[in-house]
């Protein structure tokens, strides 16, 4: 007489899988229609023209609510000249320090080519030699240097200018190169 007592729909587990999936779809449904009826509100902007006798006054109609740019970005920032063994060997002596003078700075780094190749990603990098066994100046390329890139070969001189992005492991990063 073991009969299999039936729970009442809102104990189910199953039943709130659902509901929390309809709200969620309630949700962003309105949130969407938030960003259409903001797009649609179209302010009239009232454009003057001046003429040589008149002003000529015209109104005009936006398409679109127009949304802030982002960030522009900053007038290109003087490059930092510096050797992979001085820039290796700042961040090896003072990881802070170094962060504080070249993180997040555009470096001209100069040296001679460790290794070539690609990272889990398939992107294309270049380590700098910077005398030290497991050490050294990892470099990822902006695009539109692959031609280049392949052309180099191990023990070349080079000089690539990137935005530093700190130590991380056993490399100091640089980001966003170019050759010079």
């Amino acid at each position: 007489m073991d009969e299999k007592s039936k729970k009442p729909i809102h104990k189910k587990w199953w039943f709130w899988l659902i509901i929390v999936f309809v709200l969620g779809a309630v949700i962003n449904s309105q949130n969407k229609d938030d960003e259409n009826r903001a797009e649609e509100a179209t302010p009239a902007v009232v454009k003057a023209e001046k003429t040589k006798d008149n002003l000529k006054v015209e109104k005009v109609e936006k398409a679109k609510v127009e949304k802030p740019k982002a960030k522009e970005k900053p007038k290109a920032e003087k490059a930092i000249t510096i050797s992979a063994l001085n820039l290796y060997k700042a961040y090896d002596d003072n990881e802070v320090a170094a962060d504080q003078k070249y993180r997040d700075k555009q470096l001209e780094v100069s040296g001679k080519v460790k290794d070539i190749g690609k990272d889990i990603f398939d992107k294309i990098y270049v380590t700098i030699d910077t005398g030290e066994v497991l050490g050294s100046v990892y470099v990822s390329f902006a695009k539109g240097q692959e031609g280049k890139i392949a052309d180099l070969k191990k023990g070349q001189s080079l000089t690539v200018e990137g935005k530093c992005g700190g130590f991380t492991a056993l490399s100091v990063t640089l980001k966003d190169s170019k050759f010079k």
